[in-house]
């Protein structure tokens, strides 16, 4: 008999065993789990075991482009629901779902397959895999009925309390966040095994040193510390390295969540590595990701990573910096989508928590690394209120199930273990002591100003105009605010630098780096930004103009000024309104102006102890309610039928503000360069070079820009057949893209 093909020059059987054993291997620390993995490895492709099919491979090779496409996934889904007749239903749902979307999306309409080719795939599986111990294996795992609880009533219940704050906190989130862990394994390990059976080699799914072997590499880099340092500043800064260092040991490596509270410019970037090589070395742990909370920071972490972690030496490839503009939209870029193959991931919150309710195969195949892995989630202040409860939901059950260890930083103080966040056991990486004196020495660093609202943006600058202050900085709340404050500013101060999205990454790094070099040598320097200054950006002025804003951006604002006690006076950060602004969100509306009401009505400062306990209080009140309407309701409400669409509408719920719009390359911002770079990317990818194509995709990703729908319409952008989305439409050397105006 002919031998059944997966794909020209592969056998169906070999290329079922590898991704199987692939996906096994990668949960491998968990047992349940791998076993899950595993069989939907072994079942995935079953649909390609008939004549049928083989039929239309042969023709396919042949004339691909008047062959009509004959499905498998759905024929291999309905086989693996035959041959798991005995299964638990939850177990059943995991593997089929799995199989069935691991081809388009996840969440995909579940339809019968052919029953004759459904019959045959059966009959050669029988033959072809002594198969019967995994299903029995498959059959006595005991997690799909540990996680099936009874089906919810669904109620329209108000309020704030714990029933309300927990009423997913079971079964039903649990097999959601497993279910795209398998589906991530089966994507992975399935494209992974393609790719190599194309190029001719044996498939490797996990190519990268583990993290925790470059923790010597990291102690002997950072063993002196700030030791010779004299400064009270510096001495804290020790202090908090010292202490996030043997709360890294004293964890012995086991999972949890971890919390690294210190105010700005007490190099928590660094501390973070401390906390996590030492927990490292007592859990083997084989990935570091970093999650910062703009795009803008991630070349900087990616720089002070590499320096801290390996010096001047080798060893920078080992740190790979990914987010949503690397990737291309097309299924043609997928051959150069991340996994995530590395031992240390710069990356955004944007990135990592949409991928973790996303429904696309791109962004889910990575999501497997996060296994045994840590993760810092830095500045988690920074979650939208709305999706607070869901983001901690997901990443409490990858620590239960998964072995994750989630280390949260931030310069803003929060109540981590409210009922709202659904986190318990939370540890403090930050003695008392020192947390106390950080906060006084950084009240001592700035005194406050709330002014009184204005009629426009053109008031506003006149006032900004008139500060004295040599090194003066205004932070505003909208691309468009920033616009229009630098056409009223730019004629009187042309000293005058902007900073925002509407800027490509590499123009941003230019401008960041002519702002620090006048900071430096004292030089006047005027900088008007939104919040991509805002956190993890290492600046200091002498005075800070802050558009009204929640009490955790405030505060957080507030670290670049005076950040390091440099200037001779007090850093003065004025806080002003203008009538009419815009805010982006309803809640973020809503959170500054409980914030004014705190402060400038009570006369009081936003780093106030009682201002921020009563202001967290309404904060967690408000994520409840939040959470209820957007999230619990739904997820119970389609839980209820079994259907795969449930992903698709989590997906479109968990949507983070800063990742709306079009991500596009703007060729005008530098043409010459990046027409040769998409001319390269394209020549990797006719001749498969799929590493060469992703670098090249990561340096393309210094020329985007996410764009509004209102601009993409007006000049729509261009996918080119290799995947990559560009844009010809203007690009202006002090604005960027002007996201204003068609």
């Amino acid at each position: 008999m002919t031998p059944f093909l997966a794909r020209p020059g592969q056998r169906v059987e070999e290329h079922l065993q590898r991704v199987a054993d692939m996906a096994a291997e990668a949960l491998h620390d968990w047992p349940e789990m791998a076993s899950l993995a595993h069989l939907a490895g072994l079942l995935h492709d079953l649909g390609k075991c008939s004549c049928a099919w083989q039929d239309y491979l042969a023709a396919k090779t042949g004339n691909t482009d008047t062959v009509m496409r004959l499905e498998h996934a759905w024929t291999s889904g309905d086989a693996a629901q035959q041959l798991l007749k005995d299964a638990d239903r939850v177990t059943q749902r995991t593997i089929t779902t799995a199989i069935i979307g691991h081809h388009g999306s996840m969440g995909r309409t579940r339809q019968s397959g052919d029953p004759d080719r459904v019959s045959e795939a059966l009959r050669w599986f029988s033959s072809a895999f002594p198969h019967e111990p995994v299903l029995q294996a498959i059959a006595a795992n005991g997690w799909g009925r540990r996680v099936d609880p009874p089906p919810p009533t669904v109620t329209r219940r108000s309020g704030t309390g714990p029933d309300q704050a927990h009423a997913c906190v079971s079964g039903w989130v649990e097999q959601e966040i497993v279910q795209r862990i398998i589906q991530s394994t089966l994507i992975d390990a399935d494209w992974t095994d393609a790719q190599a059976a194309a190029a001719g080699r044996v498939p490797q799914l996990t190519a990268s040193q583990p993290f925790h072997k470059f923790g010597e590499e990291f102690e002997r880099n950072n063993r002196h510390g700030i030791a010779h340092s004299v400064t009270s500043i510096d001495r804290l800064r020790t202090s908090v390295f010292d202490e996030a260092v043997a709360t890294g040991h004293e964890s012995n490596g086991a999972p949890g969540f971890y919390l690294l509270d210190a105010p700005t410019g007490l190099g928590k970037t660094r501390s973070s590595l401390g906390f996590a090589f030492a927990h490292a070395q007592h859990s083997h742990v084989r990935r570091l990701v970093f999650a910062a909370p703009f795009i803008s920071v991630t070349s900087q972490n990616v720089a002070a990573t590499r320096a801290l972690v390996f010096g001047s030496g080798a060893g920078a490839e080992h740190v790979l910096e990914h987010h949503s503009m690397v990737e291309g939209q097309s299924w043609k870029a997928r051959a150069a989508t991340q996994n995530w193959d590395a031992p240390i991931v710069i990356t955004t919150s944007i990135q990592l928590l949409q991928s973790l309710h996303s429904c696309r195969l791109s962004s889910i195949r990575k999501l497997h690394r996060l296994a045994g892995s840590i993760i810092v989630l830095d500045e988690w202040q920074t979650i939208p209120l709305e999706l607070l409860i869901a983001s901690m939901q997901t990443l409490s059950i990858l620590v239960r199930n998964f072995g994750t260890t989630v280390l949260l930083t931030s310069a803003t103080p929060r109540l981590v273990e409210h009922r709202s966040t659904l986190v318990t056991n939370v540890k403090r990486v930050v003695s008392d002591t020192t947390s106390t004196e950080a906060a006084k020495i950084a009240r001592a660093r700035v005194r406050w100003n709330f002014t009184h609202p204005t009629s426009s943006w053109a008031d506003v600058a006149r006032q900004f105009i008139d500060d004295p202050a040599r090194a003066k900085l205004m932070i505003v709340n909208t691309r468009a605010a920033a616009a229009e404050t630098v056409e009223h500013v730019a004629a009187a101060d042309t000293s005058m630098k902007h900073l925002s999205t509407s800027m490509t990454p590499a123009h941003r790094n230019l401008t960041l780096g002519e702002v620090r070099r006048r900071l430096g040598i004292r030089e006047p320097i005027t900088l008007i930004a939104t919040q991509v200054i805002e956190a993890g950006v290492d600046v200091s002025f002498e005075s800070l103009w802050r558009e009204a804003a929640p009490l955790e951006s405030l505060i957080q604002a507030a670290g670049r000024c005076n950040r390091n006690g440099e200037y001779d006076n007090t850093g003065v950060v004025t806080v002003f309104e203008v009538h009419g602004s815009t805010a982006p969100t309803a809640s973020y509306r809503r959170r500054a102006n409980e914030t004014l009401r705190l402060c400038r009505d009570r006369s009081r400062v936003p780093t106030d102890p009682d201002v921020v306990n009563e202001y967290e209080t309404s904060r967690a009140a408000d994520a409840v309610a939040d959470y209820n309407q957007h999230f619990r309701l739904v997820r119970e409400a389609q839980w209820l039928p079994e259907s795969d669409k449930r992903f698709i509408e989590i997906e479109q719920r968990y949507q983070l503000i800063d990742d709306l719009g079009t991500s596009v390359i703007c060729t005008n911002s530098n043409p010459a360069l990046i027409n040769e770079l998409i001319n390269q990317h394209d020549t990797a990818i006719n001749h498969q070079d799929v590493v060469l194509a992703r670098t090249i995709r990561r340096r393309l990703s210094l020329h985007t820009v996410s764009l509004p729908d209102h601009l993409t319409e007006s000049i729509p952008p261009v996918e080119t057949p290799t995947g990559l989305t560009i844009w010809g439409g203007p690009y202006g050397q002090l604005l960027g893209v002007d996201t204003r105006r068609p």
